[in-house]
């Protein structure tokens, strides 16, 4: 009988400790994810924010000479900048293509180009956030209904 007692005790116990560590792998799979899916709602957030707010000083600046705002688009695009991925593999196209549209709009500011040729690459830069924002919230979806990190 004590050896059946003894042998039930230490399945027990190694069912109760593996359920444990399974509950804590799990745990901490969730934590991390949500962790990641909050940061990257942030991420979103800042970038649409900032993007807007260049693209309205721009125009503002266009329309109107008086105005300076120079300085804070010069920040503003730094932002950007440091906002997204600078590699240069084609993964992240839609990132050097922010890169290098808001420091084309800085130089035309400066050298006054065509309001027209500005607005032309406002929308494209207002289009490629887009495209960057939409697919940032696609992986951040995907990995809230998977429960895995986008690689």
């Amino acid at each position: 009988m004590e050896y059946k007692e003894i042998s039930v005790a230490i399945i027990a116990v190694f069912g109760v400790f593996f359920t444990a560590r399974v509950a804590l792998k799990n745990n901490n799979k969730n934590l991390l994810i949500k962790t990641v899916t909050d940061e990257r709602a942030v991420w979103r957030k800042e970038l649409r924010d900032t993007c807007a707010e260049f693209v309205k000083l721009i125009y503002e600046q266009m329309n109107n000479s008086s105005v300076s705002n120079k300085p804070r688009i010069n920040e503003l695009k730094v932002h950007l900048k440091l906002r997204v991925n600078p590699s240069s593999d084609n993964k992240h196209h839609l990132d050097k293509a922010i890169i290098s549209l808001s420091q084309e709009l800085v130089d035309m500011l400066e050298k006054e180009a065509i309001k027209n040729d500005i607005q032309v690459k406002l929308v494209e830069l207002e289009g490629k956030v887009q495209e960057l924002l939409k697919q940032e919230w696609d992986k951040s979806k995907g990995e809230a209904l998977t429960g895995e990190l986008a690689k």
